[in-house]
């Protein structure tokens, strides 16, 4: 991974200090009260309580609790309203709103700050704070006070910026400045003109960015120690450093003010004795200086950060400075101890993602930005420590430990994408050794190769090929591409070209093993890759094994198929056309050739409704789930949906209608969506595919990553399930020999490939 990534991703996981707060002096917040709503201001009891609430609010959230501050608030302003002040409650809503300002890790990747509130964060509802600051707004222009406007309309311009609306968060913060000067109120000038300075960092306004940079910590510099000086210049050290990395070796200039910046900022948080704070200054300056080459003085700056982190318990900033620990000891030569420092912090975002609501991490903390790249830096490391180990027991516990550490990062991303935490609890389920003559291959994508670890009966064996990210992304696009269209030829080529990098460094020790069946755990693009369409010359993959796919194994329940007359299917189809959706006359062919080789239920066309759905999910325990309509998965959950008769079935839905399912002894052995798509060339589409499963509690899914002639799928899945009624046969036998029939009438990849077997294999 290049410096400069390394350094883009370093600044991601918080944004609170970056986003200076503007909040109101204690100078100006001693003034009189404005005149009540309802009672008399000289109410003087009312009024303190009102301000001592407003303080905890204010207290909790810059203590990391912001959930705590909204709950107190939800209360307090209703209270406000009745019997407070006119000032007051431009307070609360102003702070409430300034709560609702979502963290947008993927909006500036270059920006990190500290993050009072990432313990607590959480999906939040962006309109409610956009609300509550405008009511703020409104009640302070029309009052005519000044310092409350300022703080607002800086609020209210950090909400734009997050939504990358850059040109409404400029104008706010221009009049948060110009308002903040009429004032003379100094710290919420400085406070607005340090985020003015990022958002024309972010804009590549580098002229107007140093100016009010320069005049924003010039302003910090001279006021009193305090938390809040602290925070901003720690904020502007940061944007400094962004301007220098923007301008390479020609930063230099910009590199020495941000070792200012934050040199003060330490200096400070020293001053005010505020662990937190002494902790990022130290960790941001440990991460600078090393850019400029200084390894020894950055890691005593590392170590002393990780000190302050360990002695607040926070596993946000142990994470963080034990990655840069381990990445700055890697640089260093010293190996062995930068193996130990990535698996801490792997630890501590595993402490990280358990401490706090899974909604709140996974919106907080960016999956491509943070958690994929520590994982990854973590198995780099254990790879290539276990090239250079020629001890065969040591090697085998290192690859050992590259496993446990893919299967982790995919569970991670799986919980990711439903932004659920639940999904770990099924961790260690599939854990053991793996049934009968298999295979299980991780494809691990760095930047310049192609990682394949592969677990076999005899043990894990590690193998490189190499290929760039850039080139194989490249290749797995064009080859879906031209095997997801009927009318497109020479996808032998590249079939061919992708069983070379992936097939041929392990093919001899398949040969040798006997292997008979591949369990593929790819990652990125190669999700939307049908292995079995990858051809060695002479003939496709799927002619030689059978294949399914997973997005990890301690996700899989790997039990055995049970065989019952007893077991029986739910079937439930659209065949008519309907609501813009095109109709698949095939369906009734499908449903009714099913039929004959299982008992059940039906629910076709007017019959498939949602409410019919979900009283057949609670009501009997069914074997097999058979869905024959479209259907759609996306890189977002809530993209997906599978149509009903009545309308569309979104995911929070389904996932509800299938929940009882999920609890009881037999879980569902199969579920099929038989058709269905993926977005194209979406590999986080695939997710929804793999994740629905698990979700469900059902052992594996057969489903389809691109729509083909439901003609053709009706004929494959009955084919499918009659191979499957046969004993000892296993699923992914049954798919195999489906996919070769057809593949007689109908040569083409476009017809027998998409169809993929998630999960269970047996």
């Amino acid at each position: 991974m290049s410096r400069g990534i390394v350094i883009r991703l370093f600044l991601v996981l918080c944004l609170a200090l970056m986003t200076v707060p503007a909040t109101v002096s204690s100078a100006f917040a001693e003034q009189p009260s404005a005149p009540s709503l309802f009672v008399p201001a000289s109410d003087d009891k009312i009024a303190g309580q009102i301000d001592g609430k407003i303080s905890l609010a204010r207290q909790l959230a810059r203590q990391g609790m912001a959930d705590r501050a909204i709950q107190e608030l939800d209360t307090l302003i209703p209270q406000v309203r009745a019997k407070g002040t006119l000032h007051q409650l431009m307070e609360a809503l102003n702070l409430y709103g300034s709560l609702y300002i979502p963290f947008p890790h993927s909006v500036d990747q270059g920006t990190m700050a500290t993050n009072n509130k990432v313990r607590s964060l959480r999906l939040l509802p962006p309109d409610r704070g956009k609300n509550s600051l405008s009511e703020a707004l409104e009640i302070a222009r029309r009052e005519g006070d000044l310092v409350m406007a300022a703080s607002i309309l800086n609020n209210i311009g950090t909400l734009h910026w997050t939504r990358t609306k850059y040109k409404e968060a400029s104008h706010h913060y221009r009049e948060s400045v110009r308002l903040a000067r009429q004032t003379g109120d100094k710290e919420l000038l400085g406070a607005a003109l340090a985020n003015q300075g990022r958002l024309y960092v972010s804009a590549g306004s580098y002229v107007e960015a140093v100016k009010s940079l320069e005049e924003s910590g010039q302003i910090w510099l001279d006021r009193p120690d305090s938390t809040a000086k602290g925070e901003a210049l720690i904020g502007i050290g940061q944007s400094f450093r962004r301007l220098a990395g923007s301008f390479g070796n020609n930063g230099s200039a910009y590199r020495k003010h941000a070792v200012s910046a934050l040199s003060e900022a330490a200096r400070s948080a020293r001053s005010s004795n505020d662990s937190r704070l002494m902790s990022y200054s130290a960790g941001y300056l440990g991460g600078l200086v090393d850019e400029n080459g200084e390894r020894d003085k950055a890691l005593v700056l590392t170590r002393e950060a990780l000190f302050h982190a360990q002695m607040i318990n926070s596993p946000e900033l142990l994470c963080l400075w034990q990655w840069q620990l381990g990445r700055i000891l890697n640089d260093s030569g010293e190996k062995d101890a930068s193996i130990a420092a990535y698996r801490m912090a792997v630890r501590s975002l595993q402490a990280l993602r358990r401490s706090i609501k899974p909604e709140a991490f996974y919106s907080a903390v960016s999956f491509r930005e943070m958690v994929e790249p520590v994982y990854l830096g973590f198995i780099e490391l254990l790879l290539n420590r276990s090239r250079v180990d020629a001890e065969p027991a040591e090697r085998e516990r290192l690859l050992r430990e590259v496993q446990i550490t893919v299967e982790n990062l995919r569970t991670e991303e799986l919980q990711d994408y439903f932004k659920d935490n639940c999904l770990g609890d099924l961790r260690g389920m599939g854990q053991g050794q793996q049934p009968g003559p298999t295979a299980v291959i991780y494809l691990i994508s760095m930047p310049t190769r192609l990682e394949i670890l592969m677990n076999l009966p005899s043990g894990p064996q590690h193998f490189t090929t190499d290929v760039t990210a850039e080139q194989i992304s490249l290749q797995a696009r064009e080859l879906t591409t031209l095997v997801s269209s009927s009318s497109s030829g020479n996808y032998l080529h590249l079939a061919n070209k992708l069983y070379t990098l992936i097939i041929r460094p392990i093919e001899e020790v398949l040969k040798q093993q006997k292997i008979e069946h591949l369990v593929f755990v790819p990652d990125g693009i190669l999700r939307t890759v049908p292995m079995a369409v990858l051809h060695d010359g002479k003939q496709f993959l799927i002619s030689r094994y059978t294949i399914s796919t997973t997005q990890g194994l301690q996700l899989i329940n790997q039990a055995p198929r049970t065989y019952s007359e007893h077991q029986e299917i739910l079937l439930a189809g659209i065949s008519k056309s309907i609501n813009d959706f095109p109709a698949l006359p095939s369906v009734q062919d499908e449903v009714t050739g099913i039929q004959s080789l299982f008992r059940g239920k039906t629910l076709l066309n007017e019959s498939f409704v949602k409410d019919s759905l979900e009283k057949e999910f609670e009501q009997k325990p069914y074997s097999y789930v058979h869905l024959a309509t479209h259907g759609e998965f996306a890189g977002d959950m809530h993209n997906m949906f599978i149509l009903a008769w009545d309308g569309l079935i979104t995911f929070e839905q389904f996932d509800k209608f299938i929940r009882p399912t999920r609890y009881r002894n037999e879980p569902i052995e199969l579920l099929t969506l038989s058709a269905c798509k993926t977005a194209a060339g979406d590999d986080r589409a695939v997710l929804g595919l793999a994740g629905i499963a698990v979700k469900a509690g059902a052992k594996s899914t057969l489903a389809t990553l691109w729509e083909i002639s439901d003609e053709v799928t009706a004929q494959l899945v009955q084919k499918f399930y009659n191979y499957l009624k046969q004993p000892r046969t296993s699923k992914a036998s049954a798919l195999q020999k489906a996919q070769m029939e057809i593949m007689q009438s109908h040569s083409h990849p476009y017809y027998w490939s998409p169809f993929l077997l998630i999960g269970n294999w047996l």
